[in-house]
């Protein structure tokens, strides 16, 4: 997403307070930027950047899409730079700025719906024309499911959780033992 001059109320939302290299083009257009961030003072570096800073007082405010939206329109907010991770990949938050005329700075919530699923993001990559590994269409929930996929693929193969992000529920399986164990463990989550 790509601000336009018309943007006068720039937000950064950051988890952790590491945006300082984000700030400074803001004012290229003539905007207003507030930062709002856990544990940041009105002395801090990173504060020095913004007109001015909103203390985010528990890391819970971060998942509480309402509470950040309500400090968006009662500030007056324009548009919102969700930092990187978390924020960046909360298809509900860039959603419900979207519903109150915010813009998000970043992927359009739709995009990071699909992004977020990674079936749904391999089948978008495939239809794209991307180049893509071997892998199943749908998410196998049964180890003779699997195993029939890799006789088809060969060892080692990476086993993914559909729902796991950040690099959670990812493993590399060398054999069929381990395709066995690795399916054991991840029934009993």
């Amino acid at each position: 997403m790509e601000l336009d001059s018309g943007t006068s109320k720039l937000s950064f939302v950051e988890k952790f307070v590491a945006f300082g290299k984000r700030i400074p083009p803001a004012p290229s257009f003539k905007s207003e930027c507030l930062i709002l961030a856990q544990g940041v003072s009105r002395t801090a570096y990173e504060a020095s950047f913004a007109d001015e800073a909103i203390k985010i007082s528990s890391p819970l405010d971060f998942t509480d899409t309402g509470k950040l939206v309500d400090i968006c329109k009662r500030k007056s907010i324009d548009a919102v730079h969700p930092g990187y991770g978390f924020l960046s990949e909360n298809s509900e938050f860039a959603r419900a700025l979207e519903q109150d005329g915010i813009t998000f700075v970043g992927p359009t919530p739709d995009i990071l719906s699909c992004l977020g699923d990674k079936t749904a993001a391999r089948a978008m990559a495939e239809s794209c024309g991307m180049p893509i590994l071997p892998a199943t269409r749908e998410a196998i929930s049964d180890v003779s499911d699997a195993a029939h996929f890799v006789a088809s693929v060969g060892y080692p193969v990476m086993v993914k959780a559909v729902d796991g992000a950040g690099g959670r529920g990812i493993r590399l399986i060398t054999g069929p033992g381990a395709l066995q164990n690795g399916f054991a463990r991840w029934e009993m989550r």
